[in-house]
């Protein structure tokens, strides 16, 4: 099973939260698991995941350059984690087409 469709400890009782409020802290203590670590998994900023999205960014920007009309469009998206890892790699791969 992928790491964005375990269960996570941090919301294991979301259901039982009386506000809005607490509801967001527990997905932001989720969302800082992308940086810290889920578990046995490694974060946004360990060497092998950064050197991995060095080089899909580097095959992305080599295909877009490769475009005719350099009109190429990439789209990302999802929900819950998989959205806001595809918000980060959005970012990522701004950082290298500047």
């Amino acid at each position: 099973m992928r790491v964005s469709e375990l269960s996570n400890s941090i919301t294991s009782t979301i259901d039982e939260v009386d506000t809005v409020d607490e509801c967001i802290q527990l997905f932001k203590q989720v969302d800082e698991q992308m940086f810290t670590g889920f578990e046995s998994y490694e974060n946004l900023n360990s060497p092998a995941i950064v050197s991995e999205m060095e080089q899909l960014c580097a095959t992305v920007v080599d295909w877009l350059q490769q475009s005719e009309s350099n009109r190429v469009q990439v789209l990302m998206g999802g929900a819950g984690t998989s959205g806001r890892l595809a918000f980060f790699a959005a970012e990522a791969f701004e950082f290298f087409l500047l």
